[in-house]
Parts: C-alpha cells; structure tokens; sequence
C-alpha cells in the first residue's frame, strides 16, 4: 500500500516529480497520477482506491490546484475517509478569486512550506515527521477502511468482515481512534460492529448447536440406560422362570 497520495496540478508536475523522487529515495511508496486525462467513471474509482490506500493525503497548494475541480474532488474524498492531510504550498495563493476558490479545508490545517524561496530540505523533513506521526493507527485506519470499503461495496456481505482475534484489535483500535487523527470514519465503527454481531450470532448459533446436541445425547443415554433396565429385568425373569421349571 502507498505511504503518501499526492494531489496536484498538472502546472507544478516538475516540483511534484522532485518531491516524489526524495520521498522514494527514502523508502516511500507513492501515489501520484501522472497523467492527464478527462475524468471518467473508471478512472475516478482508480483515484479513490488510491486515496484510501494511502496512508496520508498530501495536497499540494497553487493557484491552479485550488482552482481544480479535479483536485477538489480528491480533496473532499480524502476528507470523507478522514485521511491524514498534509498541505504543502508550492506557490502562494494572492488573488481574491484564489481564496475564494480554496477549499476550506485547506486553510484550516497547518501548512509546510515549500516555496522557492523556502528550505528545501528542512521542509522536507518537517513533511517526513507529519508521515511518521503516529504510523501505527494510520496504518490500521488505512488497511481496516480498505476492508470496510470492500464490505460496503460487496452488499455488506458477511463474508468479508473481521473474524476472531481481528475484531478485537479492530475494537480496540477504534476505542483509542477517536482521540487521534485521522479519525475512525463513520463506516469503520459499522464495519467493526458488524464484524462482532455477526460474531455473537455465530457464537449463539454454536451455543444452540451444542446445547441441542447435549439435549440429544443426554435423551439417548437414558434411553439407553432405560433400555439396559428393561433388559436385565427381562434376563432376571427368565432365569427365575427356568429355576422353577
């Protein structure tokens, strides 16, 4: 799965590919659509599938990506799946009409500084420690949102929820999500839920199989013990009869 799914627009690819080559040269895997081509149903399901399996969001700020419709609408599809976002200004954002055009998310998150005028390599730092933040729960809330997101998109068919010792990590990690970011969606609480109701009806389900064959095997040892009664009562007769003849 990608560390990092970059946002961009298509006038700052030169910046992008030199940010995404320092983050590969560190080990980061990224996801970055590199080509320019009209929005369709295939390709924007490709888009989402990226943004969810990234770890991180990272927004690259100009005057042309605020005025992209296309990256609005990666924007507010990280925002929905409670991505961690990283906005990354590139080139200031001056005009009125720019501002307006901004996304309110945008500006309500911290921005790291990447400006020509700006120290590369320190903001470049700064960006890795956001990444790195807490790695641990946005890994999870990464790899359980690509697997409630299946459920939801397979009809919520049972057989893609979490099973024994998943649930409990996954209830775990949602009950200690909350006072974290990113924060645990709306559909990750439904799908950990269901995972354990459907646990318990399986666990009822085992427990009323059980209990029915103990019912079972407790009718068939009195039977045959009632049985063995009637037999050794038959025997003692018969051996009574042949004393007296």
């Amino acid at each position: 799965m990608p560390d990092l799914f970059i946002s961009y627009s298509r006038r700052d690819t030169e910046f992008v590919r030199k940010l995404a080559t320092e983050l590969q040269n560190k080990g980061r895997e990224i996801w970055v659509d590199w080509e320019d081509i009209p929005l369709t149903a295939d390709w924007w399901k490709e888009i989402q599938d990226g943004i969810d399996a990234s770890d991180a969001f990272v927004f690259i700020i100009s005057p042309d990506s605020v005025q992209s419709e296309v990256c609005r609408q990666e924007l507010e599809h990280a925002i929905n799946t409670n991505k961690r976002f990283v906005p990354v200004l590139y080139r200031e954002i001056e005009t009125k009409e720019d501002r307006e055009a901004m996304h309110p998310a945008i500006s309500s998150h911290n921005w790291l500084f990447f400006r020509e005028t700006d120290d590369f390599n320190k903001s470049f730092k700064s960006l890795n420690d956001v990444v790195d933040l807490d790695l641990e729960h946005t890994k999870n809330h990464t790899r359980l949102l690509i697997r409630a997101t299946e459920w939801d998109n397979g009809n919520r068919d049972r057989s893609f929820l979490l099973n024994g010792d998943e649930i409990t990590n996954a209830e775990n990690w949602l009950s200690h999500g909350v006072s974290k970011i990113p924060k645990p969606t709306e559909l990750h609480s439904e799908y950990i839920f269901a995972s354990r109701a459907a646990a318990n009806r399986r666990q009822q389900q085992l427990l009323a199989g059980v209990s029915v064959a103990l019912v079972i095997s407790v009718i068939l040892a009195i039977a045959a013990v009632f049985g063995f009664t009637q037999a050794n009562e038959q025997r003692q007769r018969a051996e009574e009869q042949q004393a007296i003849a």
